[in-house]
């Protein structure tokens, strides 16, 4: 579990966000605060966002602490392909 967590994106007012989002997450991300389930939803919560899209990735080789950058919580191993289709998004987003 995360010990140094006091706010996370859940504390946020999705509401009033009013530029593109895109929501990233790895689907074997075991830290609490991050659930897979949970970060589905953040795009419902985003309802004045102009576009919002959300992306999960599986695989890596995530190991270690499940709330740190070396498990799947930090896209190990994944990551080049993450920071591709995260700028592809930024790309077809303008």
């Amino acid at each position: 579990t995360s010990r140094k967590v006091r706010v996370t994106v859940r504390d946020l007012d999705l509401d009033e966000i009013r530029v593109p989002t895109l929501v990233v997450h790895h689907e074997g991300d075991a830290c609490v605060v991050t659930p897979p389930a949970r970060a589905r939803m953040l795009t419902r919560e985003l309802s004045r966002a102009p576009k919002t899209a959300f992306l999960e990735f599986r695989g890596g080789t995530g190991r270690g602490d499940p709330c740190e950058g070396y498990a799947a919580h930090g896209f190990m191993g994944i990551d080049d392909d993450v920071v591709r289709a995260i700028a592809d998004w930024i790309k077809a987003a303008r």
